[in-house]
């Protein structure tokens, strides 16, 4: 029943192809021939222990003997409480008719059978299949709790409904932490039953993903986009059954070897080895397929033919597939030796390919460049390339194997030796390290380093969020390069081999350059209208570091659909640079604090900058003016008569109340007073100009403006003067008023 949807869809966790221009795509999944049987399995109430025993030591080695792979046997918590869920894989619809043929021939089956049949008050089965696209399940799935969805769909819609889900619906839920196995799909009459599986590490994480996705705008979206297909949703909550309790996995099993050091099987058939100092601290790894065995990355400090005859003894195939996620110095000598003693293709990225073909290390005809997430498994073992050009250097790739759950982090993760940040892209590394971890790995290959770290994807991503916070503090005050030395200082919860990997004057100087014109605001290359609405966005200065602004506000573009480009220097507020946005957001102060020379604080606003933004927003520009950006501004000039209002103060750091003046504009709507602490601003405002929506009131009785907005000329204007807190800033009911001040400027409303 429709009305049941939205409160099963946030008990759900409804892949993402990462590119380097930071959008979420769906991850996709090479086309599989394999089967699930799936079988719902009603017990009498007083024979659950008997019934137990019997599946443990007979059922399951007969299933087993018959070709099926268990991906689980669960218990419910949450529905029938003496039903019980298994599901089968198989190779394909052949391997599953010779399973059942092979029971239904066996003795040892037809006695399991005699003893189990009295057991059961009914069961029953269904034959499914992953669409395209889809995450298959692991073997088996090792969750704690495990949330069983089947949504039924007319069939006149599931192909729509299967659309939406491959292409942004199931992105849109991993984006919130959740994570889908499926769809696994069936025909039944005039429906289509499609099953997710999703795996939770308990039901106390199920609640709070649950309550977080659900007070983020993208539930209701979701959830009305997919009330236009789904009919139905049948949920049970599941616990593995006793027999089928998940075991400790084994993994990182350390392993000896004469020509390899530090070799690891990472899981089954999956290998990693490291190798010294001299060599970057490199690994490489390779993956036991069916046929062959997929290199990935090179060796380092060894005879190719001499690494390739080890590599074939362990695994017990010959190596045919190179996989090359990076290219440094000298490592076109490695790959031509790789291709002359067995390797027969390589795959990389179309910038790596291009360097080996040029270098006359490898022939065109050898080589598969790829664009896009390309599969190079097979049945035995999902294999996912993803390139990720133009972020790491020139060129870069990650390995995902998201049957077995690893990935060969390739460039991306360095954990533990220097990282050298000149030549890349730090602001893409962060976003697309956020996306590597969505992947939900629970082995990590760094490709360079230890990977004795725990989630050494998280570690990385933090380290160069934390540089770039630094980094940016020290520009939105004002302050010139010379300045970093003194005043970054990135701790050693950020590092892995310190003081060996913490960053050097080279470092922090290139991210100066990244943060600041002429590669601000945007990364030295023009906005692309076809990404949808452009944004700058300026912001930071000393009483507002920009790491707390950077964790609120990209959330409600991201939600609006709009390319925001963030800034910490000034001087990309431009007339040139206000002409490729449509929209300007700015959530600093007027005042530089540099602290050096004769001027150790000066107001930065220039008379040309005033009279661009004027411009602007006469000619038809959206301006967004947060929290203090009408503080310590030029008092003449043009900027603060377009804002509409004035800074005079603030009170204490307190809670107060923010409530709604006028329920009926468009930003304040599903707006509610709330509660928050935060700096009450108390702003005149000039009340024949501005429309007046929200005043903020103290508990002794203090009322200020709290949002105004108004039309100059062709434009729209909104102020709002919260957030000068985390707390203020991720408020829910303060991230839905900005993202109705974004539509309503933009007139998206």
């Amino acid at each position: 029943m429709k009305s049941h949807l939205l409160t099963a869809l946030l008990v759900v966790s409804l892949a993402t192809t990462l590119r380097a221009d930071e959008k979420t795509a769906p991850e996709k999944h090479p086309a599989s021939d394999k089967v699930y049987g799936e079988w719902l399995i009603r017990v009498k109430p007083d024979q659950v222990a008997a019934y137990n025993e019997l599946i443990e030591r007979q059922g399951l080695p007969l299933f087993r003997a018959a070709g099926g792979r268990m991906v689980g046997w669960w218990t419910t918590l949450v529905g029938d409480l003496y039903e019980q869920v298994t599901i089968w894989e198989y190779d394909s619809l052949a391997a599953f008719e010779k399973a059942v043929a092979s029971l239904g021939g066996n003795e040892r089956f037809a006695a399991f059978a005699k003893l189990r049949d009295p057991l059961l008050a009914g069961e029953e089965s269904r034959f499914l299949r992953l669409a395209g696209g889809a995450l298959p399940p692991r073997l088996p799935e090792p969750a704690a709790t495990m949330v069983h969805e089947r949504h039924r769909v007319p069939l006149e819609r599931a192909v729509g409904y299967l659309d939406f889900m491959n292409t942004s619906g199931a992105g849109t839920l991993r984006k919130h932490g959740f994570r889908p196995i499926g769809p696994l799909v069936v025909e039944v009459g005039t429906w289509s039953e499609i099953t997710y599986l999703f795996p939770f590490q308990s039901l106390t994480q199920r609640e709070q993903l649950r309550a977080a996705f659900g007070a983020h705008p993208d539930a209701q979206a979701f959830g009305a986009k997919l009330g236009e297909f789904v009919e139905d949703v049948t949920t049970r909550v599941l616990i593995p059954a006793p027999f089928a309790q998940p075991q400790d996995k084994v993994s990182w099993k350390a392993m000896t070897s004469p020509v390899l050091p530090h070799l690891t099987e990472v899981v089954p058939g999956v290998w990693a080895t490291g190798f010294s100092d001299r060599h970057g601290s490199a690994n490489c790894g390779w993956i036991a397929l069916a046929d062959r065995v997929v290199v990935v990355d090179l060796p380092r400090g060894l005879a190719a033919e001499r690494f390739l005859a080890e590599v074939a003894r362990i695994a017990g195939k010959s190596p045919r597939t190179l996989v090359l996620t990076n290219l440094r110095a000298g490592d076109a000598q490695i790959v031509s030796q790789l291709m002359r003693h067995g390797i027969e293709t390589l795959v990389t990225t179309a910038a790596i390919g291009s360097a080996l073909v040029e270098s006359k290390a490898i022939s065109a005809d050898r080589l598969q460049s790829i664009s896009a997430t390309t599969a190079v498994g097979d049945t035995s073992a999902a294999i996912d390339v993803i390139p990720l050009d133009g972020i790491v250097g020139p060129g870069g790739a990650v390995v995902h194997l998201p049957q077995r759950r690893v990935l060969f982090a390739g460039p991306f993760v360095i954990n533990g030796p220097h990282a050298a940040l000149v030549g890349c892209n730090t602001a893409r590394w962060v976003a697309a390290l956020g996306k590597l971890k969505a992947l939900a790995a629970d082995c990590v290959v760094p490709g360079f380093g230890s990977w004795a770290t725990p989630d050494p994807v998280s570690r990385q991503r933090r380290y160069l969020a934390e540089l770039r916070r630094q980094v940016g503090f020290v520009i939105s005050q004002g302050r010139p390069k010379e300045h970093l030395a003194g005043e970054v200082r990135v701790g050693g919860e950020f590092l892995v081999w310190a003081p060996y990997d913490a960053p050097t004057p080279d470092d922090l100087e290139h991210v100066y350059r990244e943060m600041t014109v002429p590669a601000a605001p945007f990364e030295g290359a023009e906005p692309k209208r076809a990404d949808g609405p452009q944004a700058l966005v300026l912001y930071a200065d000393q009483p507002h570091e920009p790491g707390y602004i950077t964790e609120g506000l990209p959330q409600v573009f991201e939600a609006t659909g709009v390319a925001a480009h963030f800034t910490v220097d000034v001087r990309a507020l431009s007339p040139e640079n206000l002409a490729k946005v449509d929209l300007l957001v700015i959530l600093r102060d007027g005042l530089q604090r540099p602290q050096t020379g004769a001027d150790k604080e000066y107001m930065w606003m220039t008379q040309e900058q005033q009279d661009a933004i004027v411009r602007f927003v006469h000619a038809g520009g959206a301006f967004l003016n947060l929290h203090n950006s009408m503080g310590l501004y030029p008092p003449s000039g043009g900027y603060l008569e377009l804002v509409g209002g004035r800074y005079i103060g603030h009170g204490p750091l307190e809670r107060f109340r923010v409530e709604v003046v006028d329920p009926d504009h468009p930003i304040t709507r599903g707006v509610s007073n709330f509660s928050v602490a935060d700096e009450q601003h108390t702003p005149p405002y000039d009340k024949d100009k501005v429309h007046l929506l929200l005043e903020n009131r103290s508990d002794d009785g203090t009322v200020a403006a709290a949002g105004w907005v108004y039309e100059p000329g062709k434009g729209r204007l909104c102020h709002l003067a919260n957030g000068h807190t985390r707390e203020a800033l991720q408020h829910p009911m303060y991230q839905r008023l900005l993202r109705n001040a974004v539509a309503w400027c933009l007139r998206h409303e």
